[in-house]
């Protein structure tokens, strides 16, 4: 019975200490040309096709094919890895959630909010949560921090401005 107590002593002590590091959150705000009904669809592992370069997934699970809640897919980009993506929130066209395992050692929560404007554009909230859980993870974190994720971001920004604007992906 002494044993026992000892064991979940141990567990107990062990679940209260983070294993790898800060978690990293950002909030970012983007003016977009278009009504969310236009800009939330984009918002799809499918439909990013259409006005990110570089992208590549591989559907897991949609009823529909496209996002829904609980549609499942896979991304394996050169400086992120293979993550599995779960689509946890799916409430058209305001509001969408995905949560990202990385088999580099970091899970990610990505809320995308939008809110419509009188002028016909959309106000979108674009935060994100990053927790290391590995050094690897911890490593990547660290990068975000130091301004990767804010170039990421911009990024994202400008090519979706562009295909709104234009209906063609930029190069």
């Amino acid at each position: 019975m002494q044993n026992n107590h000892h064991k979940r002593d141990k567990r107990q002590s062990m679940a209260r200490q983070p294993v790898h590091g800060r978690l990293f959150t950002q909030a970012t705000t983007m003016s977009l040309p278009a009504p969310p009904e236009q800009v939330f669809p984009l918002l799809c592992p499918v439909l990013e096709y259409d006005w990110i370069p570089y992208w590549d997934c591989r559907m897991v699970h949609s009823s529909s094919g496209v996002a829904e809640k609980d549609c499942v897919f896979e991304t394996d980009l050169p400086d992120r890895g293979h993550e599995i993506w779960i689509c946890t929130r799916y409430e058209p066209p305001h509001n969408i959630e995905y949560v990202r395992w990385s088999s580099r050692g970091l899970v990610r929560r990505l809320t995308i909010t939008l809110g419509a404007s009188q002028d016909q554009t959309t106000s979108m909230l674009w935060e994100t949560s990053a927790t290391p859980l590995t050094p690897e993870g911890k490593a990547m974190v660290e990068r975000m921090a130091q301004g990767q994720y804010g170039q990421e971001i911009l990024l994202v920004e400008n090519l979706l401005r562009h295909y709104l604007a234009t209906g063609t992906m930029l190069d």
